[in-house]
């Protein structure tokens, strides 16, 4: 049997995170929230007090006791989410039996939510979108790079005590990992039915905190276990002497789950603070974020309706109050505008390299003089085209991804990228509705070969999203506008 060391995997988080906030050159803070003197949450409550000190994030302390009331808590949640110098909130469970905690995970600002269980956070999940994991989820999926083994397919069964960290928790498995995972309650675990599922399993999570509940008895041999119960006497689920010469790889407790979980923790309030106070220009130099600011792309092929969807878009977030700027790409004002045109309706010919280079020179040049002025104003900017397509179209035309990303590196980075999902025959269909005549790449089989590029960038980018784009404006406007909300 191998040991899954989680204190060495979370030193190199820790180490790298380190280095992170050395250069964002501002401290990040965490709020923690603790009710009560429960053994586990006390012992985790010290750990990441420790941890954060190491890594430079600075701990704001609330600890009651089991007597405060509930309403003094939102209170306290209620100040911590307009405090603008507190980056991310984490409230320690379990909480008193008098308190709902659906009221309170929901108090919890969800940009705030280091623990990333707020509604809104968990729709985000749902939608794709794993920036900011859940730390304990985290820490399982890293974990389980180590035994370097493909996840694909492969059964795994996860003791839980909650349904929603359950179904979180089998959804990133399944989604991220490809594998067949479900989960069922640690309460479960003497049913017969239970027992077989268990002896099945390729893979067992645990986080119950009953101690010595797995046993050899009772496992897969050469599967693998990861334990991330903790009991009140700081003891593990897993009984490690009866099933070491079972299975194959184990997490122990202490130093497996929970230091990775923490480590992952102290990373959620670095983004956190990345995300609520810059832009990043290819993740590393950072420009400041007014509170309201917010980049925003749509892309897709000619003729999928991304303009017309950024109009929509604009008209409504005035209607809301927010001050949006309008932008395009190409654009009309740059030093290389004109020629752009000229080669898109086919007056001159060019090299497809040339033309990124072009593209390139277009964009540092809109992001100078426009994008980034407007941000630093506090405007939400959309932007109809961006860096995207050239992945997209420079990427059918033969140009390789290491030169446009070569060329596009140090740009700004967007908040969130729609690529609209119309396919080529439908853009097509559209593009001649218009009357006009055919741009250098609006024919059906280089429009198809765009759209395999473009299918590629969500895997490549943070914050890309595919969407269907087909159906009325209004339909695709819906889809649209309710994932932006969730961001804003």
């Amino acid at each position: 049997m191998k040991i899954i060391d989680g204190k060495k995997i979370a030193k190199e988080i820790l180490k790298d995170l380190k280095k992170k906030i050395q250069k964002l050159k501002y401290s990040p803070t965490l709020s923690l929230i603790l009710i009560g003197k429960e053994f586990p949450s006390k012992v985790y409550f010290s750990l990441i007090e420790k941890k954060a000190k190491k890594v430079g994030v600075k701990i704001l302390k609330f600890v009651f006791s089991k007597k405060i009331s509930e309403e003094r808590v939102l209170k306290v949640i209620e100040r911590a989410n307009k405090n603008k110098k507190i980056n991310g909130i984490l409230i320690f469970f379990p909480l008193p039996k008098n308190f709902n905690p659906k009221k309170i995970i929901q108090a919890v600002s969800p940009k705030k939510d280091v623990d990333r269980f707020h509604p809104k956070n968990i729709s985000l999940l749902r939608e794709k979108d794993f920036r900011i994991l859940p730390p304990f989820c985290h820490a399982i999926l890293k974990m389980l790079e180590i035994p370097k083994r493909s996840l694909k397919g492969k059964k795994i069964l996860c003791l839980v005590n909650s349904k929603l960290f359950g179904e979180v928790l089998t959804y990133l498995l399944n989604n991220i990992k490809k594998a067949k995972s479900k989960y069922v309650f640690c309460k479960e675990i003497n049913e017969e039915k239970i027992k077989k599922e268990i002896k099945k399993a390729d893979i067992l999570i645990t986080s119950c905190g009953r101690e010595k509940m797995i046993n050899g008895e009772i496992v897969k041999t050469k599967s693998i276990i990861l334990d991330g119960g903790f009991s009140k006497k700081g003891k593990g689920d897993v009984d490690v002497e009866s099933v070491s010469k079972k299975v194959s790889f184990l997490s122990k407790v202490p130093g497996g789950v929970g230091e990775v979980t923490t480590a992952f923790l102290l990373e959620n309030v670095y983004l956190l603070t990345l995300y609520q106070h810059f832009f990043t220009l290819n993740k590393k130099i950072l420009i400041p974020k007014k509170e309201k600011s917010f980049f925003l792309v749509l892309e897709g092929l000619d003729g999928s309706g991304h303009t017309t969807q950024a109009n929509l878009l604009k008209e409504y977030l005035e209607k809301k109050g927010f001050s949006v700027f309008l932008t395009k790409e190409p654009t009309d004002t740059s030093s290389v505008s004109q020629k752009i045109k000229h080669i898109l309706s086919k007056k001159i010919k060019i090299s497809p390299l040339k033309l990124q280079k072009l593209f390139a020179k277009d964009r540092q040049e809109h992001l100078k003089k426009e994008i980034i002025p407007a941000l630093k104003k506090g405007k939400i900017v959309i932007c109809d085209r961006y860096f995207f397509s050239s992945f997209a179209y420079g990427g059918a035309e033969g140009v390789s991804f290491e030169k446009i990303f070569k060329l596009n590196k140090d740009f700004l980075y967007p908040d969130l990228t729609f690529i609209l999902n119309v396919s080529p025959k439908v853009c097509l269909k559209r593009i001649d509705e218009r009357g006009k005549p055919k741009t250098l790449f609006e024919k059906q089989r280089k429009l198809q070969k765009v759209w395999r590029v473009y299918q590629t960038l969500p895997r490549e980018f943070e914050g890309v999203r595919i969407i269907n784009g087909e159906g009325t404006k209004k339909e695709v406007f819906f889809r649209i506008k309710n994932i932006l909300l969730f961001y804003l």
